[in-house]
């Protein structure tokens, strides 16, 4: 584990003009610095990086971000990785200090995070093949999963840790349920062309969900856990859910669970 105070050193030390510079040629324009975005195709500068902020950000995509996120997102590291990158680029030594659960020489398994940029860099490379009309959906796929490892790669960033497979689900569930959100407000406009855009994503970030239950799997461990809890009304809710939501987090829809759970109560 790496310090927290060497983090915030190590940010305090780089120019994340200069980081950025190395990998995208950078042009003056006015107080920050422009180029065309490194993460999608554009003919016109939408790619900003702030000397006096120390973030990066991206009008035409939203990709944003400090030094450490932006080596993340280009380069592919995970979060240690891209903290010991940069720290070498300024000739800081990196400290390390061993987590309490941590065992010595215990290697992490690729895991779902290895998944989603094994799919981040095959789409770019596709991408890079062709610009026709025929990689639209490649487009729309690689968005979909930008945003998605956008959002895991901000929450490793803002509380300095790696997330792991369960932290990994449960961002996945979040974006798939602001889509599912969205779904149903395009719908009350009559947006088709927006629906079918939101439904597209989520059938690509749902398959890093882990395999789905069946109804009758989800109604079989509610019927369990009223059991073992001995709840009788709604006012016992909660001891139900907090059977549940370990066993069904990421495999059912909780939305869906809970109201099953408040209508065997009620029942």
């Amino acid at each position: 584990m790496i310090p927290q105070e060497f983090i915030q050193s190590l940010l305090g030390r780089v120019d994340i003009v200069d980081v950025v510079d190395r990998y995208v040629k950078l042009k003056k324009a006015g107080a920050n610095f422009q180029a065309c975005c490194p993460f999608h195709n554009e003919k016109t500068p939408s790619f900003t990086v702030s000397p006096s902020k120390q973030f990066y950000h991206c009008f035409g995509c939203g990709a944003h971000g400090n030094a450490i996120g932006f080596l993340m997102e280009y380069s592919g590291y995970a979060y240690p990785e891209a903290i010991r990158a940069l720290a070498e680029s300024v000739g800081m030594p990196v400290p390390e200090t061993r987590s309490r659960t941590e065992k010595p020489g215990a290697a992490q398994a690729p895991g779902l995070a290895a998944r989603m940029l094994e799919a981040l860099n095959y789409y770019r490379a596709e991408l890079k093949k062709s610009k026709t009309a025929m990689k639209a959906r490649d487009s729309e796929r690689l968005g979909a999963l930008r945003l998605l490892s956008a959002a895991a790669k901000q929450r490793e960033v803002d509380e300095r840790i790696t997330l792991d497979d369960a932290a990994l689900v449960a961002i996945v569930e979040k974006e798939i349920k602001k889509r599912r959100e969205s779904i149903a407000q395009y719908e009350k406009a009559q947006r088709q062309d927006l629906v079918d855009r939101e439904k597209f994503e989520i059938s690509v970030i749902e398959v890093y969900l882990p395999k789905q239950l069946s109804q009758a799997e989800v109604e079989s461990i509610v019927a369990e856990a009223i059991a073992a809890t001995g709840a009788k009304s709604a006012a016992d809710m909660g001891k139900v859910m907090g059977v549940v939501k370990p066993k069904l987090a990421g495999k059912a829809d909780m939305g869906k669970v809970s109201a099953l759970v408040k209508a065997k109560l009620a029942g």
